[in-house]
């Protein structure tokens, strides 16, 4: 059984589109978006409707009807006739920057795709199109979680020598930057080591390597500071054991981690939790803000705060600050 995926790569999160084609794609477009809060559906168009109709917040209507500049992209749901279905948009005005239309790519083998699920790890994910959204949230999570947490260790956090551990894209690693005198950027994805480089290739001060999961390349005591955003949320009982673990190795005594990290373990009396971090909501693993404890203090931390916060789900994640007591 084959399913076509919706082009999240192409369809910029928060957009407001129509979909061109009100067929076996259309639906099962629709299904995957019910999920996830990604973009507005607001016009289903096709010839078989025949006039103007409601369906809960959708707009139906037949091509002749719609105003074909109202949405922000349009996608031909429609891989048979979709030369036509372009064909006639671009004939009624409509940019072809603005057209997204269906390729054999998005075409998957189901139980391939349960496969893939079932098997993946955090640093083996293709985060691509993750990214792209997250950077556009990048801003507004440093100033809401991060900065007031900077500014409340002020004096005691040290910049000298510091770690952004799996850094993604390095979204959050561009606004730390101008507070750290040498900054390590660290990924396992090669692609996103790759944009990394070319982002920070302008800061003299701002180092990017790619680490494959396993032993951290910095030196013992050679660290000031770490930091991980929006990763290790991902990260199982056991990585996340290992890692605070490197970060005690790394770190000089009295250094900071500030972690980013689920608490969906402490949800299970609401959802249903799987040790499967893939197949949870939001990709996190079961984990709570009390593993993290008791695993920090394990390693030669001292957990010196702990912030649940709200991530989709109330309560689901949470910010700790551990410090390295030797």
């Amino acid at each position: 059984m084959n399913i076509i995926m919706f082009p999240f790569d192409k369809v910029d999160k928060g957009a407001t589109i129509a979909i061109y084609g009100a067929g076996e794609i259309s639906k099962s477009f629709l299904s995957q978006l019910s999920a996830i809060n990604y973009c507005q559906v607001a016009w289903l168009v096709d010839q078989k409707f025949e006039s103007k109709e409601q369906q809960g917040k959708l707009v139906c209507l037949p091509p002749n009807m719609m105003d074909w500049q109202q949405p922000d992209q349009i996608i031909i749901a429609s891989q048979a006739f979709k030369n036509e279905m372009s064909e006639y948009l671009l004939a009624s005005g409509v940019a072809a920057s603005k057209l997204i239309t269906i390729e054999d790519a998005q075409e998957i083998d189901v139980l391939d795709f349960i496969q893939a699920r079932l098997s993946a790890t955090p640093a083996g994910y293709d985060w691509g199109a993750y990214y792209k959204s997250a950077e556009l949230a990048a801003q507004t999570q440093y100033q809401k979680f991060i900065k007031p947490i900077l500014e409340k260790l002020e004096g005691e956090l040290d910049y000298s020598n510091v770690l952004d551990f799996a850094c993604g894209e390095g979204r959050i690693a561009e606004l730390m930057q101008e507070r750290c005198q040498h900054l390590q950027l660290i990924d396992a994805n090669t692609k996103a080591v790759d944009v990394c480089r070319e982002r920070f290739a302008k800061y003299p001060h701002v180092q990017v390597q790619c680490n494959p999961a396993g032993a951290l390349p910095q030196a013992d005591s050679s660290l000031s500071l770490v930091y991980s955003w929006d990763a290790m949320v991902h990260f199982s009982y056991k990585s996340l054991d290992f890692y605070l673990c490197e970060f005690s190795r790394v770190l000089q005594p009295h250094g900071y981690v500030i972690m980013h990290h689920s608490n969906l373990a402490a949800l299970t009396g609401n959802m249903r939790v799987f040790d499967l971090w893939s197949l949870n909501v939001n990709g996190r693993s079961n984990i709570s803000k009390d593993d993290i404890s008791f695993i920090a203090r394990h390693h030669g931390f001292n957990v010196v705060s702990q912030t649940v916060i709200a991530w989709g789900v109330h309560n689901m994640d949470c910010i700790s600050i551990v410090k390295k007591e030797k």
